[in-house]
């Protein structure tokens, strides 16, 4: 049954016109969400959203609050709650599901389509918590900023592993076209 979808995505996905679409969205929200943390600072957002430690998390909201930068990280969530998630895994599968193509990757591997997804599901799990944990803040402990975490770094870990294979495939495909 997986694999029955899986074979219909790469199918489906494999079309440059949906590689520029899905590329294009992606980089304006991307662009759209960057300027509306910028004044937070992406290093701290990228650490309270890694982050393990109830203390840091702590430390870096009341940071914010203190400085009356809180409303910044609640008005990314507009785009970044559902539909960024949505508009990278798109990419990033549509990407893969070409490269695999171009460098005539077994149909077995066809599973690894569901890891933008994957990593797309993690990130609104994190986007879900962590707006539970900034409105309702006796709900921060260590079981869940260590779960919002391990959402967080899971999904990073699910985008660089696509990114790898991109270019691994992509790599292959340019051989492949030019011997």
């Amino acid at each position: 049954m997986i694999d029955k979808y899986a074979s219909f995505i790469r199918q489906q996905l494999n079309k440059p016109q949906f590689l520029l679409v899905f590329g294009i969205i992606f980089l304006v929200f991307q662009s759209v969400i960057a300027y509306i943390i910028n004044p937070l600072g992406s290093e701290k957002v990228l650490q309270l959203q890694t982050t393990f430690s109830v203390t840091t998390f702590q430390q870096i909201i009341s940071e914010w609050r203190a400085y009356g930068l809180l409303p910044h990280y609640f008005q990314h969530y507009y785009l970044d709650l559902f539909l960024h998630p949505l508009a990278y895994s798109l990419f990033l599968a549509t990407a893969l599901a070409m490269v695999m193509n171009r460098s005539e990757v077994s149909t077995q591997y066809n599973f690894v389509l569901f890891l933008p997804f994957l990593a797309g599901t993690g990130d609104i799990f994190e986007n879900v918590m962590h707006l539970l944990l900034l409105t309702h803040t006796e709900l921060i402990n260590a079981f869940m900023v260590g779960l919002s975490a391990c959402f967080a770094n899971g999904k990073w870990l699910l985008c660089g592993v696509c990114l790898v294979l991109i270019a691994w495939w992509g790599v292959k495909a340019w051989k492949k076209n030019n011997k």
